[in-house]
């Protein structure tokens, strides 16, 4: 996988990390706006079922990109010279913060939403 995030053109990069989130977002917002134009639901009854599908979004997102750098960190670190190696244990620990603080970020959305 990380061979196919470093050989990947810009434009595949780009489509990954905001063209699927974007899609997403139109798909979501379209449906949402027919809902109420067609009056089947409420405003916020719509919303509310809608918003659910947001975390699933920004974990695309949050995937592709935490990926990206995943790679760049660990396949290119190969090839930099030696006098400049990365701490690559460090690297990797700091990249996985993110990554877990955004996990409790989702999973307390998820309650909130579910109790409303």
């Amino acid at each position: 996988m990380v061979n196919k995030f470093l050989q990947a053109k810009h434009w595949q990069m780009f489509f990954l990390t905001f063209g699927i989130p974007i899609i997403l977002q139109f798909i979501i917002m379209g449906s949402v706006i027919s809902g109420i134009l067609n009056g089947t639901e409420t405003d916020m009854e719509l919303m509310f079922n809608y918003i659910r599908f947001y975390p699933l979004v920004m974990a695309v997102f949050m995937g592709f990109f935490f990926g990206w750098f995943w790679s760049i960190g660990t396949g290119l670190d190969k090839l930099i010279p030696e006098h400049l190696k990365l701490n690559l244990a460090r690297f990797k620990i700091f990249l996985v913060i993110p990554l877990v603080y955004i996990l409790c970020l989702f999973v307390f959305m998820s309650t909130m939403i579910s109790s409303m």
